[in-house]
C-alpha cells in the first residue's frame, strides 16, 4: 500500500454503526486533494470484529482503495 494516512487520505472515525435493520452504510474516509502531482496511490479498508449488537461480516471484509494519479509528477507537454 502506498498512499499514507494524513498525507493521501483521511480517516473520519474508526466506527461504522449500523443500526437495526441497516445492511450497509458508507465508510467515513476522505481523500486529501493537494497540490503535489502524484502517481496512483492504494490503501486498504478492513472491517473488524463486531464488538456489540449482534451483526456478522459476510466474506468480504476487506477491500483495496486506489486513489487516482494527480497531475503527472514527470512533467507533461501538450
Amino acid at each position: 500500500m502506498t498512499a499514507r494516512v494524513g498525507d493521501d487520505y483521511s480517516i473520519a472515525s474508526s466506527d461504522v454503526v449500523l443500526l437495526e435493520g441497516e445492511t450497509s452504510k458508507p465508510v467515513p474516509i476522505y481523500i486529501i486533494d493537494d497540490v503535489i502531482p502524484e502517481l496512483e496511490e492504494t490503501f486498504r479498508i478492513e472491517l473488524l470484529n463486531v464488538t456489540t449488537g449482534g451483526a456478522k461480516l459476510g466474506v468480504l471484509t476487506r477491500t483495496i482503495i486506489t486513489i487516482l494519479p494527480s497531475d503527472d509528477p514527470f512533467g507533461a507537454f501538450g
